[in-house]
């Protein structure tokens, strides 16, 4: 049997074509994946947290401040920093970020909803070595009942 001339070396293209163009976007498409799950994770838990000190505030005015302030160190505690974390309390959940930021929780009454969305920027897209590039959001908005037996006592 006679080998054919045209049938040889065409396995290190091959390769070559592989790595270059199945591989490495496959490879910057998994190492992107794992910062928005860790991102969307915090949120969760930074705004069930803020909610939680919401609805136990002492008195019957809703302690945004101690609120925020959590959720933010919970984002420092993933080295996040705190410009690309967004709080938001007690807003429609339709609502326009500009209605978010103005909104405010009304008084603690027995019952009362509590809400808190937590807003986190995320890098599109991250390669080892070369950096991050492009930004999306991910939030997580967690709603919590004041207790219907709590005492609001001065």
């Amino acid at each position: 049997m006679k080998e054919r001339l045209d049938d040889l070396g065409a396995a290190p293209i091959e390769l070559a074509l592989a790595v270059g163009f199945l591989l490495i976007p496959m490879a910057v498409l998994v190492m992107s994946i794992a910062p928005w799950v860790e991102r969307q994770s915090m949120a969760r838990v930074a705004a069930g947290e803020a909610a939680r000190v919401l609805v136990l505030s002492p008195g019957t005015s809703p302690d945004e401040i101690a609120a925020s302030a959590l959720a933010l160190r919970i984002a420092s505690n993933h080295g996040i920093d705190a410009e690309e974390v967004s709080v938001f309390f007690c807003a429609p959940a339709g609502a326009t970020h500009e209605m978010k930021a103005e909104a405010h929780c009304p008084p603690l009454s027995r019952g009362a909803m509590m809400a808190v969305e937590v807003r986190v920027s995320v890098p599109a897209a991250t390669i080892l070595g070369i950096g991050t590039f492009g930004e999306g959001t991910v939030s997580s908005r967690v709603t919590e009942q004041v207790e219907l037996y709590r005492s609001f006592a001065p």
